[in-house]
C-alpha cells in the first residue's frame, strides 16, 4: 500500500512539474499535528498528504497500568482548490490500537478505517504588511463511516481560526484557534496551536509547534511537536516529526514519517 501511494505521488508531481512553476509555493497542512497552514490549494489542483505515526501513551486504569500503541498507517489528507482561495477537503485514517499491561499480555486492539471527515477552508486574507495570511476551516465527522469499530454516532463538527505571519525572510509564525465537538458529549473542546517555521536552506524546512486542548469538561492536553520537511520538487515532499506529551493527560510521544504532493487537472 505505501508503495503504490509513493508510486502515484511521483507520477503526479513529474506530471505537473512543467507547469507548476508559476502557481504558489507548496503549502501543507503536515506534519505539524495542531497547526494547518491558512493557505489553500490553487483553483484545479488536488493535494495528497499521507502520513505514517506511531503514538505510544502509558495510562493508568484503576491499579492496571497500560501501554497503548497507536498506529496509523496511514492518514490520509484530500485537498481540492475549488477556487483559487476555497478549497475542499477530506481525511480519513487506517489505524491499529493495541492496549497491554505492563507484563506484555494483550488487553484490546482495534483495527480499521476511521470516520471520514469532510470539509473545507476559505482563505480570507494574503499577507500585506501588518496584516497575515488568515483562514477560516470547517469540518464535519459523519457518523455511519470507517470500520465498525470506530464508527461514530453522531455527526462531529470542527472550526478553527488559522493564522500566519512573516517574522524575518526565513522565519514566520503560525497561530491556530479553534473548538470541536466530540461524539460523547455536547459540551466543546477549544484547541489552540503555536507553530514556529525556519527555512534553514532552500529545500529544508524545520518547525516547533507547541498545542492543545481545554475542553468544556475534561482535563487540559498540551504538547510539543518538532520536524523538518524537505522539498524533492517544486510539488512533492517529505517529512519528518516527533513528539512528547507535557501533561500526564497527553500521549507520552510519538514519531511520524509524511509524504505530501499536487497535481494539476
Amino acid at each position: 500500500m505505501l508503495l503504490r501511494f509513493l508510486i502515484l505521488v511521483s507520477l503526479m508531481s513529474a506530471s505537473a512539474w512543467s507547469y507548476a512553476q508559476d502557481v504558489r509555493e507548496l503549502a501543507t497542512d503536515r506534519p505539524g499535528l495542531g497547526s494547518d497552514a491558512p493557505v489553500t490549494v490553487p483553483q484545479g489542483f488536488v493535494q495528497v498528504e499521507a502520513g505514517f505515526q506511531m503514538d505510544k501513551d502509558r495510562y493508568r486504569q484503576g491499579n492496571v497500568e497500560l501501554e497503548q500503541t497507536l498506529w496509523s498507517y496511514p492518514s490520509t489528507l484530500l485537498r481540492y482548490g475549488i477556487l483559487d482561495r476555497w478549497e475542499f477537503r477530506l481525511s480519513f485514517d487506517a489505524l491499529s490500537l493495541a492496549n497491554r499491561r505492563q507484563n506484555a499480555d494483550l488487553v484490546q486492539q482495534v483495527q480499521g478505517i476511521s470516520p471520514i471527515t469532510l470539509g473545507s477552508k476559505v482563505m480570507l486574507t494574503q499577507e500585506e504588511g501588518w496584516v497575515p495570511t488568515m483562514a477560516f476551516q470547517f469540518g464535519l465527522t459523519l457518523p455511519s463511516t470507517g470500520s465498525e469499530a470506530l464508527q461514530s454516532t453522531f455527526t462531529q463538527p470542527t472550526i478553527t481560526w488559522l493564522m500566519t505571519k512573516s517574522v524575518t525572510e526565513n522565519f514566520g509564525i503560525t497561530v491556530n484557534l479553534g473548538a470541536e465537538w466530540d461524539d460523547i458529549s455536547p459540551a466543546a473542546t477549544y484547541n489552540y496551536a503555536l507553530s514556529m517555521d525556519m527555512s534553514l536552506q532552500e529545500k529544508l524546512g524545520a518547525f516547533l509547534e507547541f498545542y492543545g486542548s481545554w475542553p468544556e469538561l475534561g482535563t487540559q492536553a498540551h504538547a510539543v511537536n518538532y520536524g523538518l520537511t524537505y522539498l524533492i520538487l517544486d510539488d512533492l515532499q517529505l517529512d519528518i516529526s516527533s513528539g512528547v506529551g507535557l501533561v500526564d493527560e497527553a500521549t507520552d510521544y510519538f514519531i511520524g514519517l509524511g509524504i505530501s504532493g499536487r497535481i494539476g487537472l
